[in-house]
């Protein structure tokens, strides 16, 4: 090899020069690697008993933990939704073993909450798409087409469930066009509270016509509705963190991102209610 002088340049030389940058690039690229992937978690909100796997202590919201740090689930039930620090949000989620657990990425795009409900098919495609409803403080509010849903004396919207082997039919309230579900109200028989607990989670929504004697279910008698509750107060702790990574972005920015938290984890809530949440935080 022959450089412009007109000199021979040993050929070795090349080959060490690149053999020095190949070293380089080893001991370089896992640090760079690293930078993109999380070193630690903070945790968000555990879903019933998962402890550090050298402790017996259950895990709490604000531990910080190492990333692949072992832990131990109490079942399969069991979860863990933790961020990074970037603002990344994870939930961990148990194998077979309950010793291990696989990660999966939370991502919370554009709220795809639908307009006002108009007709039979919107209603009951709403509750294919949302058969899990999340009540706020025992609260739920639905808004919908008052042409296709009047709700008076003569039609309204009921739920069923099971209680100690009984089959109870709760009439749901209304504010004008909006259904509303009260937790207070659901959960009484001949006017006396019952234990929540004792109720199968297992819900089925009519809409009754009385005068017709007519009852017709959604999103249909083969599938049942989920309800839970959560108190604002304890859905505020664990916003603020996850929220903490979008704190300059714009209110419907962070709806969205709150929406779709709430929906992954516990359920859709009413749009009145994530307001009235989203506020409080503020």
């Amino acid at each position: 090899m022959t450089g412009k002088s007109g000199r021979k340049i040993p050929i070795h030389v090349g080959f060490q020069s690149l053999w020095a940058l190949l070293v380089l690039f080893l001991l370089v690229s896992p640090a760079l690697i690293g930078q993109d992937s999380p070193t630690s978690y903070r945790v968000v909100k555990v879903f019933g008993k998962v402890s550090l796997a050298t402790k017996k202590e259950p895990l709490q919201r604000n531990q910080k933990i190492q990333r692949n740090e072992p832990l131990r689930f109490g079942s399969l039930q069991d979860m863990v939704v933790v961020i990074d620090e970037k603002g990344g949000a994870y939930l961990l989620l148990p194998q077979q073993t309950l010793q291990q657990y696989r990660t999966k990425i939370l991502t919370f795009g554009v709220s795809t909450r639908p307009g006002r409900i108009l007709n039979d098919l919107q209603l009951r495609q709403y509750f294919v798409e949302n058969d899990s409803l999340l009540l706020i403080d025992g609260k739920f509010s639905l808004v919908l087409g008052n042409a296709a849903f009047p709700m008076n004396e003569e039609r309204f919207f009921y739920l069923e469930y099971s209680w100690k082997g009984q089959k109870i039919a709760k009439k749901l309230g209304c504010r004008g066009d909006t259904l509303m579900i009260d937790a207070k109200e659901l959960y009484k028989v001949d006017g006396a509270p019952i234990d929540r607990a004792e109720v199968l989670q297992n819900y089925h929504l009519y809409y009754r016509n009385a005068k017709t004697e007519e009852s017709v279910a959604y999103p249909d008698l083969k599938q049942p509705i989920f309800i839970f509750e959560a108190k604002a107060v304890d859905l505020q702790e664990e916003l603020k963190l996850v929220l903490g990574s979008v704190v300059q972005q714009s209110y419907q920015e962070k709806y969205a991102k709150v929406d779709a938290y709430l929906k992954e984890l516990y359920g859709r809530t009413g749009e009145m209610e994530l307001h009235r949440l989203l506020k409080q935080l503020n």
